[in-house]
C-alpha cells in the first residue's frame, strides 16, 4: 500500500501516525512476551534437568517445550529450534527445527550460560542484560503507582 502524505489532511496524518505508533508498541510487547516465554522455557527445561545438546525427548506439556534456539540430538543429527514452544519431533519436515550444522559457524550465542539473579544458570540464547519485562515490574514495585490511563493513553 503507497499513502502520498502530501494528499492527506493533518487529521489523517495524525491517525495514520497513531495507528503506526499503535503498531509499533503492540510489536514491541509481542516481542517481550516472547523474551518471556523463551526464558521460562529455558529455566524450565534446566529446572527438571534436561541439557542443551541432549537427545529429544517429547515434551509432555507446553511448559516443557524447545525455546528458540534449544539444540538437541535426535536421529543421528543436531537439530535447532528455530521458534518458541517447539514439540514436534525434529525432523527436515518440521517448521519448527532446523539443522545445527546450518547455523553459522563461530555464533555461540546459543551455546552460552548465563546467570540469572537468583543465580539459576539458564542455557540457551543469551538475552539482552537488562530485561524490559522485569524491569517493568521491578519499576511497578516501587514507588507509587501509576495511575490509569485514559481513553487518550494519558495517564
Amino acid at each position: 500500500m503507497t499513502v502520498n502524505l502530501a494528499e492527506l489532511s493533518a487529521a489523517e496524518r495524525m491517525e495514520l501516525l497513531q495507528q503506526l505508533q499503535d503498531e509499533e508498541r503492540r510489536a514491541q510487547a509481542e516481542r517481550r512476551a516472547q523474551e518471556s516465554l523463551n526464558r521460562a522455557l529455558r529455566r524450565r527445561l534446566v529446572e527438571v534437568g534436561v541439557e542443551h545438546h541432549a537427545p529429544w525427548v517429547r515434551p509432555v506439556s507446553a511448559a516443557c517445550a524447545y525455546p528458540l534456539g534449544w539444540v538437541v540430538t535426535h536421529a543421528g543429527q543436531k537439530w535447532l529450534a528455530v521458534v518458541t514452544g517447539a514439540s514436534d519431533e525434529p525432523s527436515e519436515e518440521s517448521p519448527q527445527w532446523g539443522p545445527y550444522d546450518s547455523h553459522v559457524e563461530g555464533d555461540d550465542s546459543f551455546d552460552r550460560t548465563e546467570d540469572d539473579e537468583a543465580g539459576e544458570a539458564i542455557v540457551g540464547p543469551v538475552d539482552d542484560p537488562e530485561d524490559p519485562v522485569e524491569a517493568e515490574a521491578d519499576d511497578a514495585d516501587e514507588g507509587e503507582p501509576e495511575p490509569p490511563a485514559d481513553d487518550d493513553g494519558e495517564a
